[in-house]
């Protein structure tokens, strides 16, 4: 009978000579340019997020709700200017929800999802203020905020 053989590497040395080594590299590079760019964002901020992936000229990270993802994505300009400060060719930031655990080990629950309410508030929103929501709508593209701020935008006049 033939000796059984194992489906992988049957040594540490054995796995890293078949390119194993190179997976490993990636991911440390990844966890220190995630270290320094963080650097860059207010520590309540860089705590709930991570880099997940430098693909050609754009920034992965992740985030554990929406919420982090729209605080995040007001820093992107800080981001990409460190970014681009330790020598990387990247124009872009993609920021992605995901309940894997973050930088500090915590993994948040996704919140329920629930259609935002919009009352009128106890002040009526002038004309110029609701213009203004609208040109803020017009010009952001996520979607769900892009709605939010078109509803808000909407409100009746004051009378």
């Amino acid at each position: 009978m033939p000796p059984d053989k194992k489906a992988g590497p049957s040594s540490l040395n054995e796995a890293l000579s078949n390119g194993l080594g190179g997976i490993i590299e990636r991911a440390e590079l990844i966890n220190a340019l995630d270290r320094q760019l963080r650097q860059s964002l207010p520590e309540t901020l860089a705590s709930r997020c991570r880099l997940a992936n430098v693909d050609t000229d754009r920034l992965v990270f992740l985030v554990a709700s929406p919420i982090w993802k729209t605080r995040l994505r007001l820093h992107s300009g800080d981001l990409l200017a460190a970014a681009t400060a330790l020598g990387l060719k990247v124009r872009e930031l993609t920021i992605k929800v995901s309940t894997t655990r973050l930088a500090d080990g915590a993994v948040e629950p996704r919140p329920t999802i629930h259609p935002p309410r919009v009352s009128s508030p106890d002040t009526p929103l002038s004309s110029a203020a609701r213009r203004h929501l609208g040109d803020a709508a017009a010009a952001i593209g996520d979607p769900e905020l892009r709605e939010i701020l078109r509803r808000l935008a909407s409100l009746p006049d004051p009378q």
